[in-house]
């Protein structure tokens, strides 16, 4: 890490932020439609009705398959890393999605 990183950490932050309430609003929602920093490509996440185990994602005509669970599972560990990273490094204590994350991870371990 280092002075490049510092320069940059909105960025980084913005992006697990986003990722989060990826989670988050598949979680309560079955659904998630995010624009990652200024993208405007859509990209779409949802559980399919036949496949609750699944989460798809979309982006333009292209679809992935991955495990809910995990997916969930891995998202919160991850933003979780770079929030403790984050803290360490910057100083700043004031994250905006810890708490989601701990739901997001709570979520998965209950599916």
């Amino acid at each position: 890490m280092g002075r490049a990183y510092l320069r940059e950490w909105d960025y980084v932050d913005q992006f697990w932020h986003t990722l989060v309430q990826v989670g988050l609003d598949l979680v309560d929602e079955g659904v998630a439609d995010p624009f990652f920093l200024d993208q405007s490509m859509p990209i779409r996440a949802r559980v399919p009705r036949r496949e609750p185990e699944r989460v798809l994602f979309t982006v333009v005509d292209t679809t992935v398959r991955v495990g809910r669970r995990a997916f969930l599972r891995q998202l919160a560990e991850h933003a979780l890393w770079f929030d403790d990273r984050h803290r360490r490094v910057t100083g700043d204590v004031m994250s905006t999605y810890r708490a989601d994350a701990e739901r997001v991870r709570a979520a998965a371990e209950a599916w």
